[in-house]
């Protein structure tokens, strides 16, 4: 592909940490979808990237430039030479000047133990959910001991659907089951509309938070790597390629930068207001998506055992909830 010197040309100002490594020079690929808000691309070896606009959540796979994105023609290729991400005949971004983004992690845990801190309170204070986080006030109540509704007011089909199998996995994180929960997560792959269905964002969140929480110090001694990388690889063909990737991408501990401010903000026990603001900026994220993250998340971080997290030196603790 000839590098087109009529295309407009655009900065990159920030790239995750795997985009920056698959759009090495001489890299190629092609264009698998786009929108107004985002162009979703894919490498030669099936590496999932995508070009977002604005104040758009940062990801490892994931650029975002401050104008408005291009309308590159699906199908076409794009290839990476002298520092530049080539879209075809529709654009040219530079990839030069872009600054380097890693999420926030749970690390550098003191020795020191503290009470665990389950802040759903702040939850309940949130705007009217959508998608499955119309589903919080049973898992809420749940958590409190209180058994779960044989029905759900809501009439929506997706919901309706899905909630025997929410209920399975609820139970499976308080039962230390991986083979339950992954059975019924089964169910809920591919389930619902969108680029990311919500019964794979629900599941992703589920995922991520067992992650987050080994990453806290639990010991999760049920959480089966081969068990979760098996899932993982048979749910590939019940979903579409994109949701397909970020759901092994939250298996391994990786997500959108409000979902890990979300899991700071609950496993360090963070002040109500840090909280509360990590929350919602989470619940931002697309239609429902941001929703169905956080009730996934919250499923797995508020119901699996465990006595107490370790708790981060006071300067790391203040260090991270300046940034959140």
């Amino acid at each position: 592909m000839n590098r087109n010197p009529s295309a407009p040309r655009q900065a990159t100002d920030l790239i995750g940490g795997m985009a920056r490594r698959v759009l090495c020079p001489g890299s190629t690929g092609t264009i698998l979808a786009g929108h107004s808000r985002a162009i979703y691309l894919c490498s030669e070896v099936g590496d999932v990237l995508w070009l977002a606009s604005g104040d758009a959540p940062m990801h490892r796979r994931g650029l975002r430039v401050s104008v408005p994105l291009p309308r590159p023609q699906p199908g076409s290729t794009y290839r990476v030479e002298h520092g530049m991400l080539l879209l075809g005949s529709a654009a040219a971004v530079d990839l030069g000047r872009a600054w380097v983004w890693e999420p926030p992690r749970l690390a550098s845990w003191s020795d020191h133990v503290g009470p665990r801190v389950r802040p759903s309170d702040q939850l309940r204070l949130l705007p009217t959910p959508k998608g499955f986080g119309a589903l919080l006030p049973p898992l809420l109540g749940y958590a409190a001991g209180t058994p779960f509704p044989a029905r759900i007011p809501e009439r929506d089909r997706v919901l309706t659907s899905a909630y025997p199998s929410i209920c399975g996995v609820a139970r499976a994180c308080q039962q230390e089951d991986l083979g339950s929960l992954l059975h019924h997560a089964a169910d809920l792959v591919g389930l619902g509309g969108g680029l990311t269905p919500s019964g794979d964002d629900y599941i992703g969140g589920v995922l991520f938070g067992l992650a987050m929480l080994q990453e806290a110090g639990v010991l999760l001694s049920w959480c089966s790597p081969e068990e979760l990388a098996s899932f993982i690889q048979v749910s590939k063909a019940r979903t579409n390629q994109i949701s397909a990737a970020l759901l092994g991408d939250h298996a391994a501990g990786h997500a959108a930068e409000t979902l890990h401010r979300f899991a700071v903000a609950f496993l360090m026990g963070l002040p109500g207001q840090a909280a509360y603001r990590a929350a919602d900026d989470l619940t931002q994220m697309g239609q429902s998506t941001g929703w169905d993250l956080l009730t996934g998340a919250w499923t797995a971080m508020a119901l699996v055992p465990y006595d107490a997290l370790p708790i981060r030196r006071r300067a790391d603790a203040l260090a991270t909830a300046a940034t959140i």
